[in-house]
Formats: structure tokens, C-alpha cells, sequence
């Protein structure tokens, strides 16, 4: 029997717990530098352990990886595949980029897109496309809406993160910025508690369990 061809599977409106942004492109695409795409993107980068970031707590990673687990399975039946059997982990490490302020013990992925991303506050009222740089900068507490998307890459499973939404939650200390960020604790109140936190996540770097839910910014 011939191999089935492979069609990509899109998982939608996949909610992140809180973190930080790392080098946005969000009001324009990435057209400069070293290594341009032409897209517009995002690095988010998440605490584990409490404290680690003024106004965030340890990132509860399970409803973002029961998306990549569940894009796996619908993507590839029956070939029993972990987050570690793709061609790159979506997940990395923040320690494997020292040179990096603000990285050290996180868990970190990347969302792009070809479209201007949806950029809103708190509240959910839109950003304007002329404030977006400034309210949306490298170091402010965020969270974002992704689609998880399956790729095979000569033949090899592999699943990318598509950025839809990305939503501010708090100011924080610029990265490269002095300060000690306090104005990001200020911003934060005690319906954040089950966005903000919880969790244990070494496992999304090295196998694991499968739990998790997913859902919408509500």
C-alpha cells in the first residue's frame, strides 16, 4: 500500500499561560538583520518556578502541550510519536541561550505568522497599530493565542506555532532596561491566578504525560 500523503493538521485558539516577550516583530514583519523572514513573530518565554519574573507565576504548561500532543496524533496515527520524536522540539530551553539576560530557566518557543497579528490589552480593547511597538516591546508580561500546525520536513514530523493573538497583561522591565520592574506587580489581581501559574513542566523538555485543556481568551 502507498504511503498516505501527509496533510498538515491545524489546532486553533490555543491560549499560553503568562510570560514574557522576547524580540517582537509584531507591528511590522522581521525585514532587517542577520537572519530576516518576512514575518511578523514573537519569542515567549515562561518561568518555572515562582518568582522568577515580577508579576508571574510558574507557568502551567499543560493546556499548550496537550495541543501539540493531540496535532501529533491526529497528524501521525497510529506511530505512537512524543514531543521528542519530531525533527525540533517546539519547547527549547532558555539555559541553552546564556547570552541571553532574562532567559535562564525558562521554557521558551517562537509563533510566527505571514498576517499582522490581533494585539489587545488587558481588557481586550485593540492596540493601536501606531502603539503597538511601545506597549508591546521586549520584557512585557503577555500571554497569545496560537494555532499549532504539523510539517513533515524530509519525511520527519514536525509542529510550528502560528501567532494569532497576542494580548498584554502587565508592564515589566524592558530586557537591556534597568529597574526592578515593580509596575508589573501593581497591574496584576487575584482572577489572574489560573492564567498566571501552576504547573509542572520539566517534562515538556524530556517526555512526559499527556494532560492538559485547551481553550479561548475569555
Amino acid at each position: 500500500m502507498a504511503k498516505q500523503e501527509f496533510k498538515p493538521v491545524f489546532i486553533n485558539n490555543v491560549v499560553t499561560p503568562g510570560g514574557r516577550l522576547s524580540f517582537p516583530h509584531l507591528a511590522k514583519p522581521d525585514s532587517v538583520g542577520k537572519y530576516p523572514d518576512g514575518k511578523f513573530k514573537g519569542t515567549f518565554l515562561f518561568p518555572m518556578k515562582d518568582g522568577q519574573f515580577p508579576g508571574l507565576k510558574k507557568a502551567d504548561m499543560s493546556r499548550l502541550k496537550k495541543a501539540v500532543l493531540d496535532c501529533i496524533s491526529e497528524s501521525w496515527p497510529g506511530q505512537q510519536l512524543g514531543i521528542n520524536d519530531l525533527a525540533h522540539n517546539p519547547f527549547r530551553k532558555g539555559d541553552d541561550k546564556p547570552e541571553l539576560v532574562g532567559y535562564e530557566g525558562t521554557i521558551l518557543i517562537t509563533a510566527k505568522t505571514k498576517n499582522r497579528p490581533q494585539c489587545v490589552y488587558r481588557d481586550k480593547a485593540t492596540i493601536d497599530v501606531e502603539d503597538v511597538s511601545s506597549e508591546l516591546y521586549g520584557g512585557v508580561n503577555c500571554r497569545a493565542v496560537l494555532t499549532v500546525m504539523s510539517y513533515e520536513m524530509s519525511n520527519k514530523p514536525g509542529i510550528t506555532f502560528l501567532l494569532e493573538t497576542v494580548q498584554k497583561l502587565s508592564d515589566s522591565e524592558r530586557f537591556g532596561a534597568s529597574g526592578n520592574g515593580a509596575a508589573a506587580l501593581d497591574a496584576l489581581d487575584d482572577d489572574d491566578e489560573d492564567l498566571l501559574g501552576g504547573g509542572d513542566d520539566e517534562d515538556l523538555l524530556g517526555g512526559g504525560d499527556e494532560d492538559g485543556m485547551g481553550g479561548l481568551l475569555d
